[in-house]
């Protein structure tokens, strides 16, 4: 059922005074949301336990590669902070300068909901609030990219069974490819 739908008038001024409201108060309790887990994760200071993650190159002459980094858990969950924090702060931008720019009420009612659903959803939040175990599960890290692409990978993946073995075979022919250029440059 939309808003419209519901009988809530959002042309009303007293109701996009109330939205702004809640918009501005879901982003303040985020925030600070994201202040109590990094806090949570400094005092956890968990450098014992390590995780390897895969990161692509976005940009530059190895653009698309895949590598792997060995980061602590405390540095692992810290750099997921940092991106979520990074993910709520360019929301708010765009959500506030569509706002004042064309006066659009809908994507604060919008953030005002998926924000905090975000972060309730989010392992960072179910493991270092609700105290979560974090060794088995969708909680084990790393977590599973929550990325728009990341929805439709699994899904090329769910439709296409062999495409993992195309991926791996086209990943082994990058490293025989970057190998053989390797050992002519060092020939010469």
């Amino acid at each position: 059922m939309g808003v419209s739908q519901s009988g809530i008038d959002l042309n009303e001024p007293t109701t996009q005074h109330y939205i702004r409201i809640m918009f501005a108060t879901a982003q303040v309790v985020v925030i600070l949301s994201y202040a109590l887990i990094f806090f949570k994760i400094k005092m956890k200071s968990d450098v014992e336990n390590k995780v390897t993650v895969e990161k692509k190159e976005p940009f530059g002459q190895n653009a698309g590669e895949t590598k792997s980094e060995e980061m602590t858990h405390m540095q692992y969950d810290t750099s997921e902070l940092k991106n979520m924090l990074y993910s709520l702060l360019v929301g708010f931008v765009i959500t506030t300068w569509t706002h004042s720019k064309w006066g659009y009420i809908q994507p604060l009612l919008f953030q005002s909901i998926m924000q905090p659903l975000n972060l309730a959803t989010h392992a960072i939040f179910r493991i270092h609030v609700l105290g979560q175990a974090d060794q088995q599960g969708d909680l084990k890290r790393p977590w599973k990219d929550d990325k728009p692409g990341a929805m439709f990978e699994d899904m090329k993946k769910k439709l296409d069974p062999d495409a993992a073995e195309k991926e791996e075979k086209k990943e082994q022919k990058k490293l025989k490819g970057a190998a053989n250029k390797a050992a002519v440059k060092s020939r010469r």
